[in-house]
């Protein structure tokens, strides 16, 4: 189905899920109704908006997929570049990786207690003691 085929409204929410995808946000966005009804016609209840083509159902269900992925990748870069969604820095604590990490089915108690001295003692000794004046 072509998109100038498509019902009107179901066009508009296509575009919408472009350009404001907070309003589909769940599970008290705006068109939260709409999304359970895409997703219960989805599930097979053809009871559901049954006035829509199948077509235009896997057209909505795409954009709120699209929406989602997009959602994650800014969730992953967010995270890496250490900031909250409003653009705040974190500043979580940064966590050495083990240089030589054991193999599979090595891990014991003695390396586990081990590595997590070595990151005390690596954590605990870079930083100030910190004293504030009153």
């Amino acid at each position: 189905m072509r998109i100038e085929e498509m019902n009107e409204g179901v066009q508009i929410l296509l575009e919408r899920m472009k350009t404001n995808p907070e309003e589909f946000e769940t599970p008290f966005g705006k068109w939260q109704h709409i999304i359970d009804q895409i997703m219960g016609r989805k599930e097979g209840v053809k009871t559901i908006v049954p006035f829509l083509y199948d077509e235009e159902i896997n057209a909505l269900f795409e954009g709120l997929r699209n929406m989602e992925r997009n959602k994650f990748t800014a969730d992953i870069l967010r995270g890496l570049a250490d900031v909250t969604e409003e653009g705040e820095q974190l500043n979580l604590p940064y966590v050495r990786a083990m240089m030589n990490p054991p193999k599979r089915g090595e891990l014991s108690m003695a390396t586990l207690s081990r590595a997590t001295k070595n990151l005390m003692d690596s954590t605990h000794t870079k930083t100030k003691k910190q004293t504030y004046d009153y």
